[in-house]
């Protein structure tokens, strides 16, 4: 049964017609925020313009969206529950957003985030995306506040290391391999949730760079699908994590991440909701993919979960993860 309309959402209304606007440069470095992200939530964004104002902030997103250079989802708001807290108001760009990011910063548009794929997008998928970002900008603030890392987008990386890649007409989004998997032998893909690199120019050669990237599990997803399973079809018909984690090993094995995107080596971060899900992923892997015939590398795949992360404190470089076999690693080069 469909809800009554809440007052609150009256934020989600446009005007009938369309605020006009010259956008500041404040208003430009607010739209590439959102461009690197995708999706994010305003309270984010407060936390990357600071020290500017958080109500300053606040108008000219009002504005930016009442312009049609923003997108704000309520998908949010439509699962609202009474005496639960105001949901985060989240952000995409609009059709003007994107072009105004594109031309100004000379970046290839992104088509997977405007606002007409963006209205069909669950309140469960932006919900995770928002924790995706919450995290990518949190190691960012991390790095930034050290003297020996860089903290690079997609983008940057591209543009410092693999220009190659902007040459093309998109930018990858996802990997796709051939996979040896019993007694299949098909090409499968996946799209990574983030990507980001560490960088550190004064670490010996071969070793300054780590590149993530970056799954966001929210506890929804099976991790180690049956004996019976794996071997069948409906391995590959559905979803697991046990199913990214083969196409991440024969894509490491087959050099995809130089040709696709260019970097010289990967390892992938998993974000959880609890260590009980963390000890699952680590015993998925030891008994499927550390092992005879795939004998995967032990540090390929880390592993962290929020509890971690909040008793840590905001110094995600020097976070605790641990690797496949429970080895206690940090992010630090």
């Amino acid at each position: 049964m469909t809800k009554p309309p809440r007052s609150s959402h009256h934020k989600y209304r446009l005007p009938d017609k369309t605020l006009k606007l010259a956008p500041t440069p404040d208003d430009e470095q607010i739209l590439l925020e959102v461009y690197r992200h995708d999706i994010i939530d305003a309270k984010t964004i407060y936390s990357l313009l600071q020290p500017r104002s958080p109500d300053k902030i606040s108008r000219r997103l009002n504005k930016l969206f009442k312009a049609r250079y923003l997108h704000r989802f309520l998908q949010l708001e439509e699962i609202y529950v009474a005496g639960g807290g105001s949901r985060p108001i989240a952000y995409t760009l609009d059709d003007k957003g994107m072009a105004l990011v594109t031309e100004r910063f000379g970046f290839k548009p992104k088509r997977t985030r405007l606002r007409e794929r963006a209205k069909g997008l669950s309140s469960s998928r932006i919900l995770h995306d928002l924790e995706l970002a919450q995290f990518i900008v949190s190691m960012r603030k991390s790095v930034d506040d050290r003297d020996d890392l860089h903290f690079l987008y997609p983008e940057d990386i591209y543009q410092h290391f693999a220009q190659q890649v902007l040459k093309r007409d998109r930018l990858p989004i996802g990997i796709r391999t051939r996979v040896r998997w019993f007694d299949y032998r098909e090409e499968q893909g996946t799209n990574p949730d983030g990507f980001f690199m560490l960088y550190n120019p004064m670490a010996p050669e071969g070793k300054q760079r780590r590149s993530i990237f970056l799954e966001i599990d929210r506890g929804t997803e099976t991790i180690n699908p049956t004996d019976r399973t794996i071997k069948s079809l409906r391995f590959w018909q559905g979803t697991s994590i046990l199913r990214k984690f083969v196409i991440y090993s024969y894509a490491f094995a087959r050099n995809v991440h130089q040709t696709v995107f260019g970097i010289p080596t990967f390892q992938v971060l998993t974000v959880t909701t609890n260590r009980e899900r963390v000890a699952e992923m680590q015993k998925m892997f030891r008994s499927r993919l550390s092992i005879k015939p795939h004998e995967v590398d032990n540090n390929r795949f880390l592993f962290t979960d929020w509890n971690t992360i909040r008793k840590h404190g905001s110094d995600l470089v020097t976070l605790p993860v641990e690797n496949g076999v429970g080895e206690v690693k940090t992010l630090l080069i």
